[in-house]
């Protein structure tokens, strides 16, 4: 007998442990899932507002989790449902009282959470939850009370999968992020409350007279176990509330989503071996160092921006994939008028380099020639400091008459002169097409991009002409050249 009622006792408890544990089981098994879906700042509000609930829940339902059980197991057994139907009394006037604070200091408390108020939705949807999970707390325990446990189980882990199923839904269809996380734990916490009150309506129909000196003995035993809770709150959250006003929401997010991973800092000590692998988004106010390891390609859905981002600094060999501008400036075509199919790429000696007034003939059409120039002309192209697989080149024009005539930008590669005289030879690899001038004295702009693999030390020239026997002249300019590594 004695072993039976141990047998019983062991799977009760499994049963419960199951039960209390499954959302967050599930939370955790989607956990990597939501990530590339919900930006750090954002997973940082829901860290703070899941460890609000540990303040706020006990507080407002002022201690029902301990006092319960002591008022039901010193009535007699044909008075306990008296206390549940008590408590549970109780349980709605709190509700009640909290959804009212929620509903006219929302600005308030969203202030005094966050700073700011966009996240006035989140703090509501969070504090509506923290509601009906008070509202759950009498019927729970008198599952627990009357052994229900296959049931306890059954409704806890309905609740879950439903808490789950709307968060995907909010989150992956509705691109709710973050606040879709909230909402779904809402609409789970909802579910099982009515699956709760089902079942426990006609106990609540039992409410008496009585009920409110059980209420009064209720708040007697949970008000005193308040203070616990608050101070329990501040040992297991004021990691949280410090890196939000030392530092950002970020760092609540991603300390917030490490802790289910494993740990909130990580230091790389294992030499060439050490590394560190991420699907989400790795964010440091310090800087990051691998001492003799490396950084291998940030890789990443394309539709979820993949990003290292750090205030301290980063050193490597080399940063594949980021772009640098290799030249930034403002210049001018001094011609009157633009000679035809000639390139202006710099300047003649003894001028500004900013003045481009030395037209080079191309000896036929700019889109389909290569080009020759002096070896002394070469200080009008640039040198790539390392491999490159794209430039990318933004150029607007503003000439003096020219409407309707061809403009082209022209992009050539060469191989830089050493101890030589000999002429330079460039190579055309892209230029634009189809662009024409437009109303005098008016910007045109006039962009195109090269994608190819080229080494570092090549040259690049990057020139702008017009095809047509034109009238444009004295053109103001600027351009942009940037190349991305490889």
């Amino acid at each position: 007998m004695v072993a039976s009622k141990k047998l019983t006792l062991v799977a009760d408890s499994i049963y419960y442990g199951i039960g209390q544990a499954a959302q967050r089981a599930i939370a955790l098994i989607a956990l990597p899932f939501f990530l590339k879906f919900i930006d750090p700042s954002d997973y940082g509000v829901v860290g703070l507002l899941v460890s609000l609930s540990v303040f706020v829940l006990p507080v407002f339902s002022v201690g029902l989790t301990s006092s319960i059980g002591v008022c039901y197991f010193n009535e007699k057994i044909n008075y306990r449902e008296n206390v549940i139907s008590s408590a549970i009394l109780l349980s709605m006037i709190s509700a009640s009282i909290l959804i009212l604070l929620t509903i006219f200091f929302i600005n308030e408390i969203t202030e005094l959470l966050f700073l700011d108020y966009k996240y006035k939705s989140y703090t509501l949807v969070a504090l509506i939850t923290i509601a009906f999970s008070i509202l759950c707390i009498p019927a729970q325990l008198q599952q627990q009370f009357t052994k229900q446990s296959a049931t306890f189980l059954n409704y806890s882990l309905k609740s879950a999968f439903i808490s789950l199923l709307f968060s995907f839904i909010f989150i992956v269809f509705l691109n709710q992020g973050a606040l879709g996380l909230l909402i779904g734990s809402l609409v789970g916490q909802i579910a099982l409350w009515f699956m709760l009150f089902s079942k426990s309506y006609k106990t609540f129909c039992l409410i008496k007279i009585k009920s409110f000196i059980i209420i009064k003995d209720l708040m007697k035993f949970g008000i005193p176990m308040i203070p616990s809770f608050f101070l329990l709150f501040i040992i297991q959250n004021s990691m949280r509330w410090s890196l939000q006003s030392m530092d950002s929401l970020s760092a609540v997010g991603i300390s917030n989503s490490s802790t289910y991973g494993g740990g909130g800092r990580l230091t790389l000590t294992g030499g060439a071996s050490s590394y560190i692998e991420a699907t989400g988004y790795i964010s440091s106010s310090v800087s990051v160092n691998a001492p003799t390891g490396s950084f291998e390609v940030l890789t990443g859905d394309t539709s979820v921006g993949t990003s290292l981002e750090v205030e301290g600094p980063i050193t490597g060999s080399a940063f594949q994939g980021t772009k640098h501008i290799l030249r930034s400036m403002a210049f001018y075509v001094n011609a009157n008028p633009m000679v035809q199919n000639s390139v202006y790429l710099g300047n003649s000696l003894g001028n500004s380099p900013n003045n481009w007034n030395d037209p080079q003939a191309v000896g036929g059409a700019i889109t389909s020639n290569n080009l020759t120039i002096a070896e002394d002309d070469m200080n009008w192209g640039w040198i790539l400091p390392f491999d490159i697989s794209k430039i990318e080149v933004q150029c607007s024009l503003r000439p003096a008459l020219g409407a309707g005539n061809d403009f082209t930008v022209v992009i050539y590669t060469t191989n830089r002169s050493n101890n030589s005289n000999t002429n330079l030879s460039l190579t055309r690899v892209a230029n634009s097409s189809g662009v024409v001038f437009g109303t005098s004295q008016r910007y045109v702009t006039n962009d195109i991009t090269y994608t190819a693999n080229l080494n570092k030390g090549t040259m690049i020239f990057v020139g702008v002409g017009s095809e047509d026997a034109t009238d444009a002249k004295n053109a103001r300019g600027i351009i942009n050249i940037t190349v991305t590594q490889r």
